[in-house]
Protein backbone atom coordinates (compact mmCIF):
# COMPACT_ATOMS: atom_id res chain seq x y z
CA UNK A 1 0.00 0.00 0.00
CA UNK A 2 2.78 1.86 0.38
CA UNK A 3 4.33 4.39 -2.48
CA UNK A 4 6.67 3.30 -5.00
CA UNK A 5 9.78 4.99 -3.79
CA UNK A 6 10.35 6.65 -0.50
CA UNK A 7 14.02 7.89 -1.53
CA UNK A 8 14.66 8.59 1.94
CA UNK A 9 13.94 6.12 4.96
CA UNK A 10 12.76 9.10 7.14
CA UNK A 11 10.57 9.85 4.25
CA UNK A 12 11.71 13.87 3.86
CA UNK A 13 12.41 13.02 0.27
CA UNK A 14 9.07 11.34 -0.62
CA UNK A 15 7.37 14.65 0.35
CA UNK A 16 9.96 16.90 -1.55
CA UNK A 17 9.08 14.41 -4.68
CA UNK A 18 5.06 15.40 -3.59
CA UNK A 19 5.47 18.90 -3.36
CA UNK A 20 7.20 18.72 -6.51
CA UNK A 21 4.72 16.76 -8.20
CA UNK A 22 1.93 19.24 -7.34
CA UNK A 23 3.61 22.20 -8.55
CA UNK A 24 3.99 20.62 -11.41
CA UNK A 25 0.50 19.83 -11.41
CA UNK A 26 -0.68 23.66 -10.52
CA UNK A 27 2.22 24.84 -13.04
CA UNK A 28 0.54 23.79 -15.57
CA UNK A 29 -3.42 22.95 -15.31
CA UNK A 30 -4.86 22.96 -18.42
CA UNK A 31 -2.04 21.62 -20.65
CA UNK A 32 -3.73 17.97 -21.80
CA UNK A 33 -1.50 15.61 -23.91
CA UNK A 34 -1.56 16.45 -27.49
CA UNK A 35 -3.44 13.13 -28.67
CA UNK A 36 -6.77 12.20 -29.33
CA UNK A 37 -8.59 9.08 -27.92
CA UNK A 38 -8.17 7.04 -30.32
CA UNK A 39 -6.30 7.87 -33.82
CA UNK A 40 -5.70 4.98 -36.63
CA UNK A 41 -6.09 2.36 -34.29
CA UNK A 42 -4.09 3.80 -31.64
CA UNK A 43 -5.74 4.64 -27.69
CA UNK A 44 -3.67 6.90 -25.23
CA UNK A 45 -6.71 8.62 -23.92
CA UNK A 46 -9.83 7.61 -21.86
CA UNK A 47 -11.78 5.95 -24.75
CA UNK A 48 -13.11 2.85 -26.73
CA UNK A 49 -11.60 1.07 -29.93
CA UNK A 50 -13.03 -1.54 -31.48
CA UNK A 51 -11.94 -4.55 -29.45
CA UNK A 52 -10.17 -2.53 -25.83
CA UNK A 53 -11.62 -0.01 -23.78
CA UNK A 54 -9.03 2.24 -21.45
CA UNK A 55 -9.38 4.03 -18.17
CA UNK A 56 -7.43 6.82 -15.63
CA UNK A 57 -8.00 8.34 -12.80
CA UNK A 58 -5.67 10.64 -11.10
CA UNK A 59 -4.81 10.19 -7.52
CA UNK A 60 -4.11 12.29 -4.93
CA UNK A 61 0.03 12.30 -5.28
CA UNK A 62 0.10 14.75 -7.76
CA UNK A 63 0.55 14.92 -11.22
CA UNK A 64 -0.62 11.49 -12.43
CA UNK A 65 2.14 9.15 -13.31
CA UNK A 66 -0.02 6.35 -15.26
CA UNK A 67 0.26 6.16 -18.92
CA UNK A 68 -1.52 2.97 -20.84
CA UNK A 69 -2.06 2.19 -24.81
CA UNK A 70 -4.23 -0.01 -26.55
CA UNK A 71 -3.12 -0.14 -30.60
CA UNK A 72 -4.99 -2.18 -32.96
CA UNK A 73 -4.79 -2.83 -36.83
CA UNK A 74 -0.77 -3.87 -36.49
CA UNK A 75 1.00 -6.29 -38.86
CA UNK A 76 0.83 -6.59 -42.48
CA UNK A 77 -2.57 -7.98 -42.11
CA UNK A 78 -3.85 -5.60 -39.66
CA UNK A 79 -5.21 -7.99 -36.97
CA UNK A 80 -2.13 -8.10 -33.96
CA UNK A 81 -3.36 -5.62 -30.46
CA UNK A 82 -0.81 -4.46 -28.20
CA UNK A 83 -1.85 -2.92 -24.76
CA UNK A 84 0.37 -1.78 -22.11
CA UNK A 85 0.39 -0.29 -19.01
CA UNK A 86 2.79 2.31 -17.41
CA UNK A 87 3.44 3.02 -13.58
CA UNK A 88 5.84 5.58 -13.25
CA UNK A 89 7.67 6.54 -10.28
CA UNK A 90 9.99 8.94 -8.42
CA UNK A 91 10.39 12.79 -9.68
CA UNK A 92 10.28 12.32 -12.98
CA UNK A 93 7.99 9.33 -12.97
CA UNK A 94 5.26 10.71 -15.04
CA UNK A 95 7.96 11.50 -18.19
CA UNK A 96 9.70 8.38 -18.11
CA UNK A 97 6.25 6.68 -18.03
CA UNK A 98 5.15 8.58 -21.16
CA UNK A 99 8.28 7.43 -23.27
CA UNK A 100 8.77 3.97 -22.33
CA UNK A 101 4.28 4.22 -23.48
CA UNK A 102 5.10 5.89 -26.97
CA UNK A 103 8.84 4.06 -27.42
CA UNK A 104 8.59 0.39 -26.43
CA UNK A 105 5.18 0.11 -27.71
CA UNK A 106 6.86 1.52 -31.16
CA UNK A 107 9.75 -1.28 -30.31
CA UNK A 108 7.70 -3.85 -29.82
CA UNK A 109 4.92 -3.48 -32.28
CA UNK A 110 7.38 -3.49 -35.40
CA UNK A 111 6.17 -5.81 -38.56
CA UNK A 112 9.11 -7.84 -37.99
CA UNK A 113 8.05 -8.58 -34.60
CA UNK A 114 4.80 -9.43 -35.41
CA UNK A 115 6.11 -11.63 -38.53
CA UNK A 116 7.49 -13.78 -35.93
CA UNK A 117 4.92 -14.04 -33.62
CA UNK A 118 2.49 -15.62 -36.73
CA UNK A 119 5.03 -17.70 -37.60
CA UNK A 120 6.51 -19.28 -34.38
CA UNK A 121 5.70 -23.01 -33.80
CA UNK A 122 3.22 -23.07 -30.59
CA UNK A 123 3.56 -26.90 -30.37
CA UNK A 124 5.15 -26.61 -27.00
CA UNK A 125 2.63 -24.23 -25.72
CA UNK A 126 -0.68 -25.73 -27.17
CA UNK A 127 -2.73 -24.50 -24.12
CA UNK A 128 -0.50 -22.30 -22.27
CA UNK A 129 3.38 -22.03 -21.49
CA UNK A 130 4.91 -19.71 -19.05
CA UNK A 131 8.58 -19.10 -19.64
CA UNK A 132 10.87 -16.48 -17.43
CA UNK A 133 13.01 -15.42 -19.85
CA UNK A 134 15.91 -15.90 -16.87
CA UNK A 135 15.23 -19.42 -17.09
CA UNK A 136 17.05 -22.15 -18.51
CA UNK A 137 14.32 -24.66 -19.30
CA UNK A 138 12.25 -23.44 -22.68
CA UNK A 139 10.76 -24.32 -25.62
CA UNK A 140 13.72 -24.03 -28.69
CA UNK A 141 10.66 -22.88 -31.07
CA UNK A 142 9.55 -19.98 -28.36
CA UNK A 143 12.97 -18.70 -27.47
CA UNK A 144 13.33 -16.41 -30.75
CA UNK A 145 9.96 -14.31 -29.21
CA UNK A 146 11.38 -14.40 -25.80
CA UNK A 147 14.18 -12.91 -26.71
CA UNK A 148 12.38 -10.05 -28.83
CA UNK A 149 10.41 -8.82 -25.80
CA UNK A 150 13.79 -9.22 -23.73
CA UNK A 151 15.93 -6.76 -26.19
CA UNK A 152 13.15 -4.35 -26.95
CA UNK A 153 13.16 -4.12 -22.76
CA UNK A 154 16.96 -3.54 -22.66
CA UNK A 155 16.91 -1.03 -25.77
CA UNK A 156 14.18 0.94 -24.18
CA UNK A 157 16.02 1.09 -20.88
CA UNK A 158 19.22 1.78 -22.27
CA UNK A 159 17.85 4.52 -24.42
CA UNK A 160 16.35 5.69 -21.01
CA UNK A 161 20.44 6.04 -20.09
CA UNK A 162 21.31 7.69 -22.85
CA UNK A 163 18.84 10.57 -23.52
CA UNK A 164 19.15 13.91 -22.08
CA UNK A 165 15.26 15.24 -21.98
CA UNK A 166 14.63 13.38 -18.07
CA UNK A 167 16.62 12.36 -15.21
CA UNK A 168 16.20 8.37 -14.73
CA UNK A 169 18.81 7.88 -12.30
CA UNK A 170 16.14 8.33 -9.53
CA UNK A 171 13.17 7.80 -11.43
CA UNK A 172 11.48 4.90 -13.90
CA UNK A 173 8.35 3.12 -14.51
CA UNK A 174 6.67 -0.31 -14.85
CA UNK A 175 5.81 -1.91 -17.68
CA UNK A 176 3.57 -4.60 -19.19
CA UNK A 177 2.94 -5.14 -22.64
CA UNK A 178 0.92 -7.75 -24.05
CA UNK A 179 0.93 -8.50 -27.88
CA UNK A 180 -1.71 -10.77 -29.53
CA UNK A 181 -2.21 -11.99 -33.20
CA UNK A 182 -4.65 -14.60 -33.79
CA UNK A 183 -5.01 -17.02 -30.94
CA UNK A 184 -1.24 -16.33 -30.00
CA UNK A 185 -0.81 -14.00 -26.77
CA UNK A 186 2.74 -12.85 -25.40
CA UNK A 187 2.87 -10.59 -22.43
CA UNK A 188 6.01 -9.36 -20.58
CA UNK A 189 6.84 -7.14 -17.59
CA UNK A 190 8.59 -5.22 -15.31
CA UNK A 191 7.23 -4.02 -11.88
CA UNK A 192 4.13 -4.82 -9.66
CA UNK A 193 1.43 -3.60 -12.41
CA UNK A 194 -0.74 -6.87 -13.66
CA UNK A 195 -2.18 -8.09 -16.10
CA UNK A 196 -5.02 -10.89 -15.36
CA UNK A 197 -7.17 -13.41 -18.52
CA UNK A 198 -10.86 -14.41 -17.67
CA UNK A 199 -12.33 -17.29 -19.02
CA UNK A 200 -15.68 -18.72 -18.95
CA UNK A 201 -15.62 -22.15 -16.98
CA UNK A 202 -17.60 -25.27 -17.95
CA UNK A 203 -20.70 -24.12 -16.50
CA UNK A 204 -20.95 -20.62 -18.59
CA UNK A 205 -21.84 -18.58 -16.15
CA UNK A 206 -18.99 -17.94 -13.42
CA UNK A 207 -14.88 -16.86 -14.94
CA UNK A 208 -11.76 -18.43 -13.92
CA UNK A 209 -9.17 -15.74 -13.83
CA UNK A 210 -5.23 -16.49 -14.59
CA UNK A 211 -2.70 -14.23 -13.27
CA UNK A 212 -0.57 -13.42 -16.83
CA UNK A 213 2.23 -11.62 -14.98
CA UNK A 214 4.38 -12.08 -11.74
CA UNK A 215 4.29 -8.79 -9.11
CA UNK A 216 8.12 -8.38 -8.77
CA UNK A 217 8.50 -7.37 -5.43
CA UNK A 218 12.24 -7.46 -3.89
CA UNK A 219 11.31 -9.92 -0.72
CA UNK A 220 10.37 -12.77 -3.90
CA UNK A 221 13.10 -15.33 -3.14
CA UNK A 222 14.50 -15.56 -6.79
CA UNK A 223 14.54 -11.29 -6.39
CA UNK A 224 16.02 -11.19 -3.13
CA UNK A 225 19.04 -13.85 -3.85
CA UNK A 226 19.57 -11.56 -6.89
CA UNK A 227 19.50 -7.95 -5.08
CA UNK A 228 21.89 -9.32 -2.41
CA UNK A 229 24.39 -11.12 -4.28
CA UNK A 230 24.79 -7.51 -5.91
CA UNK A 231 25.02 -5.65 -2.65
CA UNK A 232 21.79 -3.92 -3.02
CA UNK A 233 19.39 -4.19 1.00
CA UNK A 234 16.03 -5.21 0.75
CA UNK A 235 13.81 -4.16 4.17
CA UNK A 236 10.74 -2.47 5.22
CA UNK A 237 10.06 0.82 7.16
CA UNK A 238 9.01 0.76 10.13
CA UNK A 239 5.53 2.37 9.78
CA UNK A 240 4.88 0.01 6.92
CA UNK A 241 6.54 -3.44 7.69
CA UNK A 242 4.57 -5.28 4.93
CA UNK A 243 6.45 -3.34 2.03
CA UNK A 244 9.63 -4.66 1.21
CA UNK A 245 12.05 -1.61 -0.38
CA UNK A 246 14.97 -1.83 -2.13
CA UNK A 247 18.17 0.18 -0.79
CA UNK A 248 21.54 1.57 -1.89
CA UNK A 249 24.01 -0.52 -0.30
CA UNK A 250 25.68 2.21 2.23
CA UNK A 251 22.38 5.02 1.89
CA UNK A 252 19.21 4.91 2.84
CA UNK A 253 17.87 5.69 -0.46
CA UNK A 254 15.40 5.25 -2.77
CA UNK A 255 13.58 2.68 -0.88
CA UNK A 256 11.92 1.73 -4.26
CA UNK A 257 9.09 -1.01 -3.66
CA UNK A 258 10.11 -3.63 -7.11
CA UNK A 259 12.77 -5.27 -8.38
CA UNK A 260 12.26 -4.99 -12.06
CA UNK A 261 11.97 -1.66 -13.27
CA UNK A 262 12.99 0.33 -16.46
CA UNK A 263 15.39 3.63 -15.47
CA UNK A 264 15.97 3.87 -11.87
CA UNK A 265 19.95 3.44 -12.77
CA UNK A 266 21.08 4.52 -9.44
CA UNK A 267 19.77 1.00 -8.87
CA UNK A 268 20.74 -1.08 -11.82
CA UNK A 269 24.41 -2.33 -10.30
CA UNK A 270 22.92 -3.49 -6.78
CA UNK A 271 20.44 -5.56 -8.62
CA UNK A 272 17.50 -3.81 -9.85
CA UNK A 273 16.38 -5.81 -13.04
CA UNK A 274 15.20 -4.55 -16.55
CA UNK A 275 14.24 -8.18 -17.87
CA UNK A 276 11.02 -8.97 -18.25
CA UNK A 277 9.38 -12.07 -17.35
CA UNK A 278 7.88 -13.43 -20.40
CA UNK A 279 4.82 -15.24 -20.49
CA UNK A 280 3.29 -17.23 -23.44
CA UNK A 281 -0.38 -18.27 -24.13
CA UNK A 282 -2.42 -19.63 -26.62
CA UNK A 283 -6.44 -17.94 -27.01
CA UNK A 284 -9.04 -20.60 -27.01
CA UNK A 285 -13.09 -20.19 -27.50
CA UNK A 286 -13.75 -19.74 -24.10
CA UNK A 287 -11.45 -16.69 -22.96
CA UNK A 288 -13.11 -13.58 -22.73
CA UNK A 289 -10.93 -10.81 -22.01
CA UNK A 290 -7.38 -9.38 -20.81
CA UNK A 291 -7.20 -6.74 -18.19
CA UNK A 292 -4.22 -4.65 -17.67
CA UNK A 293 -3.76 -2.23 -14.77
CA UNK A 294 -1.57 -0.73 -12.68
CA UNK A 295 -1.16 -1.18 -8.74
CA UNK A 296 -3.37 1.84 -7.72
CA UNK A 297 -6.47 -1.57 -8.93
CA UNK A 298 -4.48 -4.42 -7.59
CA UNK A 299 -3.66 -2.56 -4.16
CA UNK A 300 -7.45 -2.51 -3.37
CA UNK A 301 -8.95 -5.28 -5.44
CA UNK A 302 -7.92 -9.19 -6.56
CA UNK A 303 -7.99 -10.33 -9.40
CA UNK A 304 -11.69 -11.68 -9.12
CA UNK A 305 -13.07 -8.58 -8.21
CA UNK A 306 -11.97 -7.02 -10.99
CA UNK A 307 -12.84 -10.11 -13.41
CA UNK A 308 -16.60 -9.60 -12.23
CA UNK A 309 -16.57 -6.06 -12.55
CA UNK A 310 -15.72 -6.08 -15.94
CA UNK A 311 -18.04 -9.28 -16.58
CA UNK A 312 -20.99 -7.53 -14.83
CA UNK A 313 -20.60 -4.70 -16.83
CA UNK A 314 -23.59 -4.36 -19.44
CA UNK A 315 -21.69 -2.48 -22.03
CA UNK A 316 -18.35 -3.64 -22.29
CA UNK A 317 -16.98 -0.25 -23.43
CA UNK A 318 -17.40 1.28 -19.82
CA UNK A 319 -15.54 -1.61 -18.71
CA UNK A 320 -12.02 0.04 -17.18
CA UNK A 321 -14.05 3.12 -16.33
CA UNK A 322 -16.19 0.29 -13.89
CA UNK A 323 -13.01 -0.92 -12.64
CA UNK A 324 -11.83 2.22 -11.89
CA UNK A 325 -14.40 3.79 -10.29
CA UNK A 326 -14.66 0.63 -7.87
CA UNK A 327 -11.17 1.00 -7.28
CA UNK A 328 -11.66 4.60 -6.43
CA UNK A 329 -14.98 3.57 -4.16
CA UNK A 330 -12.39 1.21 -2.19
CA UNK A 331 -9.99 3.69 -1.46
CA UNK A 332 -11.82 6.22 -0.46
CA UNK A 333 -13.60 3.39 2.23
CA UNK A 334 -10.74 1.69 3.21
CA UNK A 335 -8.01 3.76 2.85
CA UNK A 336 -8.50 7.04 4.44
CA UNK A 337 -5.25 7.20 6.53
CA UNK A 338 -3.68 7.32 2.77
CA UNK A 339 -3.16 9.12 -0.58
CA UNK A 340 -4.81 7.29 -3.38
CA UNK A 341 -2.44 6.32 -5.97
CA UNK A 342 -3.59 6.72 -9.67
CA UNK A 343 -5.72 3.99 -11.74
CA UNK A 344 -5.11 2.74 -15.28
CA UNK A 345 -6.98 0.14 -16.86
CA UNK A 346 -6.79 -1.27 -20.35
CA UNK A 347 -9.64 -4.23 -20.94
CA UNK A 348 -9.40 -6.12 -24.21
CA UNK A 349 -12.04 -8.06 -25.60
CA UNK A 350 -11.02 -11.83 -27.03
CA UNK A 351 -13.04 -13.40 -29.39
CA UNK A 352 -15.16 -10.41 -30.74
CA UNK A 353 -17.48 -10.72 -32.96
CA UNK A 354 -18.48 -6.86 -33.16
CA UNK A 355 -16.69 -3.65 -32.12
CA UNK A 356 -17.30 -2.92 -28.92
CA UNK A 357 -17.91 0.91 -29.65
CA UNK A 358 -20.76 -0.15 -32.11
CA UNK A 359 -24.04 0.79 -29.90
CA UNK A 360 -25.91 -2.16 -28.75
CA UNK A 361 -29.56 -2.49 -29.85
CA UNK A 362 -31.01 -1.23 -25.96
CA UNK A 363 -28.72 1.80 -26.44
CA UNK A 364 -29.45 4.98 -27.58
CA UNK A 365 -27.40 7.29 -30.01
CA UNK A 366 -27.97 9.81 -26.82
CA UNK A 367 -26.72 7.44 -24.22
CA UNK A 368 -23.77 6.19 -26.48
CA UNK A 369 -22.59 9.48 -27.01
CA UNK A 370 -22.95 10.28 -23.45
CA UNK A 371 -20.75 7.36 -22.63
CA UNK A 372 -17.78 8.48 -24.78
CA UNK A 373 -18.11 12.23 -23.79
CA UNK A 374 -18.24 10.96 -20.26
CA UNK A 375 -14.48 8.56 -20.84
CA UNK A 376 -12.97 11.27 -22.43
CA UNK A 377 -14.25 14.27 -19.55
CA UNK A 378 -11.10 13.50 -17.34
CA UNK A 379 -8.25 13.63 -20.13
CA UNK A 380 -7.02 17.04 -19.19
CA UNK A 381 -6.56 16.30 -15.62
CA UNK A 382 -5.55 12.85 -16.42
CA UNK A 383 -2.48 13.17 -18.05
CA UNK A 384 -1.51 16.56 -17.36
CA UNK A 385 2.42 17.40 -18.28
CA UNK A 386 3.95 20.26 -19.61
CA UNK A 387 3.62 20.48 -23.35
CA UNK A 388 7.35 21.35 -23.53
CA UNK A 389 7.90 18.66 -21.75
CA UNK A 390 6.49 16.53 -23.91
CA UNK A 391 7.48 17.34 -26.83
CA UNK A 392 10.56 15.31 -27.97
CA UNK A 393 9.71 12.57 -24.98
Amino acid sequence: MGACMTTTADGHACHEEWIQRTKLKRKFPSSPLTEHACVDGRLCANGISKSCCAYSKQGQKGVSQDRFIAWEGLGAERQAVLCGVFDGHGPMGHLVAHKVRNSLSRFLSSEENISLLVSTKWQACTERGHLDSTTTESSDDLVPLRNVFVDCYERMDNELRTQAQTDCEFSGTTAVTLLIQGRNLVIANVGDSRAILASRKADGLSLHVEQLTVDFKPDLPGELERIKNCKGRVFALEDEPEVARLWLPHENRPGLAMARALGDFCLKEYGLSAIPHVCFRRIDEDDEFVVLATDGVWDVMSNEEVANVVKNTESKGMAAKKVVDAAVKKWKRNFTHVRMDDCAVVCHFLNQKHSISVCYSDMSQSSSRLMNSELLHQESTTNTVAPCLDRGI
